[in-house]
């Protein structure tokens, strides 16, 4: 991912997300966000509409006019790990205009309530509610479409007021 100018915010995201309805029963999806081998978004719950944030980033202050720099979580190599709804409100830190992400999307046949999903709680337990019937062996859900996105933002950022 390339961010280069003054108080540049963008919105790293995955297209599509509005789109995936899950054709299996009992099938849930969570993603991290690792920098590097650095985990930077712990496993979250992947967001199911249009433009959903999974994270923020902001362009390096090196060589700016008069730009201050707009990270609220430190930069990408130095930030400690974030997760659930923090994650997708955090801005990170560019260290150079040019970085790399990798964003792992995990699919479970288990199902979580709404509040382990907000603790950080997926994985499987004794007692979680698994797929029990086998009637979905033949249905897919296609992830193949999906993007990571980048989309600059002008209402996030430390000086956003």
């Amino acid at each position: 991912m390339t961010l280069d100018g003054d108080n540049l915010v963008a919105r790293v995201g995955i297209d599509g997300l509005d789109k995936l309805s899950s054709a299996i029963t009992g099938m849930n999806y969570s993603y991290e966000i690792y920098y590097g081998n650095k985990l930077l978004v712990t496993e979250t719950k992947l967001p199911e509409v249009a433009d959903a944030p999974l994270l923020y980033l902001s362009a390096t202050a090196d060589g700016q006019a008069a730009g201050l720099e707009d990270h609220t979580h430190g930069v990408l190599g130095d930030a400690p790990a974030v997760g659930g709804v923090e994650a997708q409100k955090a801005v990170f830190g560019m260290p150079t205009i040019n970085e790399q992400l990798n964003v792992v999307i995990y699919a479970s046949f288990y199902q979580k309530t709404d509040e382990e999903y907000a603790n950080g709680d997926f994985g499987y337990k004794p007692g979680d509610v698994t797929v029990t019937e086998r009637t979905d062996v033949t249905a897919a859900d296609v992830l193949s479409e999906m993007k990571v996105s980048l989309s600059q933002v002008r209402d996030t950022g430390k000086q956003f007021k």
